[in-house]
């Protein structure tokens, strides 16, 4: 992780974190990316975004996302 050791998080490091979730699970950034926008959605109450015409092929093919994990 390029800040590792500072005090602060922020959203500027996300990329970071899910380039290293999505190498330590064997997967694509992309698929990170799908699964994290599903669960915040779902978390959230939040409608998917429309995906663009580049997307719109991933996402159609995606199957039923589990819920998130329970916090706390």
């Amino acid at each position: 992780m390029p800040k590792r050791g500072e005090r602060r998080n922020q959203p500027a490091y996300v990329r970071h974190v899910a380039e290293q979730v999505a190498r330590l699970r064997q997967v694509s950034l992309e698929e990170i990316a799908t699964q994290t926008t599903a669960n915040a959605c779902c978390l959230f109450r939040l409608s998917l975004p429309h995906p663009t015409a580049s997307e719109s092929q991933t996402l159609v093919n995606v199957p039923d996302l589990p819920r998130p994990l329970a916090i706390g």
